[in-house]
């Protein structure tokens, strides 16, 4: 087992899966990239058939043919995210430009050009601070009320994901790097390669202390954010699309090409 200072990496085992509450069956016309939550409300997810669907949970479970539509995209959605206001940041194929969307009214308020490639994921920041990267080795810093580009990050590959805790960015690279950013200077902290082949997917723990990374390589690994060293934690049969943490510090969910989803306990 790995030590990082005095913080041993867990070891980790499959949880047990919940009972399924809703069901919506053809909720897009292809397949779902993207999924986020506004205040345990609204449910936003992101397809290939170009569109995001809004479901509000807020009254009870949502009806079969009950969500919102909202189509700002000419191009498949890869990511998408909420800010504290309600709006929403989304990005992907087709222009290629990342888009701020009011809600209640279905409109696209804002749209972001700058990348020359697909945009594979959007974060909030700060207040008015959304960081999208891209295919094109690229993270741009976008103030969404000054509707203008204010920071731009060079990489050597491209970027997959994207995840911020406090002053930290955290870039996951199509060549499978995790590199850690102060977001104030921009200056990198450090770097790690816990992956062969894309990294997809980067999320920070509740606390900050360990980042979970999912690649195509079908491996799911624990990074300490302190001294990046890792650990592989639960290895899939089919490339990872996704893994994230729980509000739960112990527990996260991944999901895979193999069509499924599961529960992870670390012990």
């Amino acid at each position: 087992m790995y030590t990082l200072n005095d913080n041993p990496l867990p070891p980790c085992s499959l949880g047990e899966m919940g009972e399924s509450l809703v069901t919506l069956k053809s909720h897009h016309k292809g397949s779902i990239y993207c999924l986020a939550w506004f205040q345990d409300r609204i449910l936003a997810s992101g397809s290939n058939d170009q569109t995001i669907k809004l479901l509000d949970y807020g009254t009870g479970p949502p009806l079969q043919g009950g969500a919102k539509r909202l189509a700002v995209h000419n191009g498949t959605v890869r990511d998408l995210n909420f800010l504290e206001d309600g709006y929403l940041v989304s990005g992907g194929t087709g222009d290629c430009a990342m888009k701020l969307s009011q809600c209640t009214s279905l409109q696209c308020v804002h749209s972001f050009a700058g990348h020359t490639e697909e945009i594979l994921a959007v974060c909030p920041l700060e207040t008015a601070l959304v960081a999208s990267g891209g295919a094109d080795r690229t993270v741009r810093l976008w103030d969404t009320r000054q509707h203008s580009q204010v920071g731009i990050l060079r990489l050597s590959n491209g970027v997959g994901a994207l995840s911020f805790h406090q002053a930290q960015l955290a870039v996951a690279t199509l060549s499978g790097e995790c590199l850690m950013y102060d977001r104030r200077t921009m200056k990198i902290l450090a770097t790690t390669k816990p992956h062969t082949d894309e990294c997809r997917s980067v999320s920070y723990s509740s606390d900050g202390r360990w980042l979970l990374t999912g690649s195509y390589d079908g491996q799911v690994s624990l990074v300490c954010s302190q001294s990046m060293e890792w650990k592989a934690v639960c290895q899939e049969n089919d490339k990872v699309i996704q893994c994230r943490w729980h509000s739960t510090p112990e527990l996260f969910a991944v999901t895979s090409a193999q069509r499924r989803a599961c529960f992870w306990v670390l012990q």
